[in-house]
């Protein structure tokens, strides 16, 4: 027992040597007060959590928040639903609703995310609109968007069990048609520049061939523009063909103008979305018709 006194004496006179006596003291009294804070009685008793401290997140927010004309909010919500429209796959539920049970995990993991983050954004845009704010799923029903977009309207009525078989939308020859005319207007471009710029025409029958079937995928809108190319397709690829390969190849004059002309007008029908060209898309056009005459 004296041992142990001893010891500890001599640990204590060493910490003071080492500390210095007024601080050593400091030091007691600070160790003091942990130990009793320890044993004594909080000062406070923590409060279950509160939900107004909540941190939303707001990453997929822009940064400056402006007024949004009703134009500008149906356009918003127009395009969030298109690219969502494309996410519910049809296998994600049953024929009579509900997550189908071998694809739960993909629906929970994959779609859900994507789908609460365009949901999100939507009814941001509805905060724009007067008051009262209709909810999202009033806003589908009042604008027509159930129709265009059923399988969106569907998940936004009931998330939990939505239907995605089966569901005919008027917006379902939109996208294909468009992707068409992107073709046309590329393809077009690309064989103006080509046969005005290109010092080699190797290429231009293949290129010709490609625009080809992009016009007999624009429908009968632009038929003419496919028995002209039926008509001078042999005649350029027999131009070529003659001519030495040694030397770089290059279209006789009046087939450069031909393909010139014929490349600008297909530019001119699909950049002004010619009324041939415009079938596909009439949906969206009397959508935002309507809402334009609300707006009025």
């Amino acid at each position: 027992m004296d041992g142990d006194l001893r010891s500890a004496g001599s640990i204590q006179i060493s910490w003071l040597y080492l500390v210095g006596k007024d601080d050593a003291c400091l030091l007691n009294i600070s160790l003091q007060g942990r130990m009793a804070s320890h044993l004594s009685k909080a000062l406070i008793d923590i409060k279950s959590y509160d939900p107004a401290f909540k941190v939303h997140i707001r990453l997929h927010e822009p940064l400056w928040k402006s007024n949004r004309s009703l134009e500008e909010i149906s356009v918003g919500i127009l395009v969030l639903s298109a690219q969502l429209e494309g996410l519910c796959r049809e296998c994600y539920t049953k024929s009579s609703g509900g997550i189908a049970s071998e694809y739960q995990k993909e629906y929970f993991n994959k779609f859900e995310p994507l789908a609460s983050v365009s949901i999100g954004k939507m009814e941001e845009y509805l905060t724009f609109m007067p008051h009262p704010t209709p909810s999202l799923k009033d806003y589908f029903k009042q604008s027509g968007l159930v129709t265009l977009f059923p399988k969106v309207a569907s998940y936004i009525i009931n998330p939990n069990r939505p239907t995605f078989r089966n569901q005919k939308s008027t917006m379902e020859g939109y996208f294909s048609h468009f992707s068409v005319m992107n073709q046309l207007m590329c393809l077009s471009h690309q064989l103006n520049s080509d046969v005005c710029n290109m010092g080699n025409h190797k290429y231009i029958a293949h290129q010709m061939a490609l625009l080809y079937q992009a016009v007999i995928q624009g429908g009968s809108g632009i038929s003419h523009a496919k028995k002209q190319i039926e008509e001078n397709f042999q005649n350029i690829k027999e131009s070529l063909s003659s001519q030495s390969k040694d030397q770089p190849l290059q279209l006789p004059r009046i087939q450069k103008e031909w393909l010139t002309l014929l490349t600008m007008d297909l530019l001119g029908l699909v950049t002004s979305l010619d009324s041939a060209l415009a079938q596909p898309v009439q949906p969206a056009i009397r959508f935002f018709g309507q809402k334009n005459e609300i707006a009025k």
